[in-house]
């Protein structure tokens, strides 16, 4: 009887402990706060129709013509939450579309590579779902679960890309790899983007950016997309995101 005494009372305070922890956990609201994640895992990126050798800037094989569809997912991880008290991101899992008019080799060197207005019904954008730390000292308000970052054609949104040169950080690279850019190209009339839902940040998200290689060096690109079955999509390497 004593030792079930004992037991009682060493574990009753530690469940109490536990449950005020939870209890005192605030409600913030998250919309205008921010998030930058420094790893995006399992990312690609999947082009229809593939690109190939066409000439820069069309897409003949599409279905209409010159529309290129880029699917991209992942998984967003290694975050970190500002303005929002003491919430916490596990992870947030992207998938989206963006539109342009060129599924060609050459196109891969474009920069920027404009975007093109989305079939009717569809938008340029990417939607992130986000996974929050329940334990955490806050969370964000009931509801607030995801941000939708849209790119606006009409505003001259463009993807910028240019050659990631590994070296640079690590003198024992010698492969060169693709990169890549998602931000506001600052060219009137803008904003390019925008973030509905959480982490807009001050600027309803106009200032939001996402940067990031490809694992697949830009031989190995160009010497798939020129072969006879053309270039399916990249995988994603080193990316950064910040929605703001």
């Amino acid at each position: 009887m004593r030792r079930k005494n004992w037991l009682t009372a060493a574990i009753l305070p530690a469940s109490l402990l536990a449950y005020c922890s939870m209890a005192t956990a605030a409600e913030v609201d998250c919309t205008n706060a921010k998030v930058t994640c420094n790893a995006l895992l399992k990312g690609t990126s999947k082009f229809k129709p593939v690109l190939a050798t066409h000439p820069v800037g069309t897409c003949p094989t599409s279905i209409p013509a010159n529309m290129e569809t880029i699917a991209i997912k992942g998984t967003l991880v290694d975050c970190t939450v500002t303005g929002a008290g003491g919430v916490k991101v596990i992870s947030g899992g992207v998938k989206g579309t963006l539109y342009t008019a060129d599924c060609s080799c050459a196109g891969l060197a474009v920069s920027p590579n404009p975007l093109i207005p989305a079939p009717v019904g569809k938008t340029n954008s990417l939607t992130t779902t986000w996974k929050f730390d329940t334990t955490a000292a806050d969370v964000c308000m009931a509801g607030q679960k995801s941000s939708v970052l849209t790119l606006f054609a009409a505003n001259g949104a463009g993807i910028t890309s240019g050659p990631f040169i590994a070296s640079l950080a690590n003198s024992n690279f010698s492969g060169v790899y693709g990169g890549f850019t998602l931000k506001d190209l600052g060219v009137a009339p803008g904003p390019d983007l925008a973030v509905t839902g959480i982490f807009q940040g001050g600027d309803n998200g106009a200032t939001s950016h996402t940067s990031g290689s490809t694992v697949e060096s830009l031989g190995f690109l160009f010497g798939t997309c020129g072969g006879a079955k053309g270039l399916k999509g990249i995988t994603f390497g080193a990316t950064d995101s910040t929605l703001q």
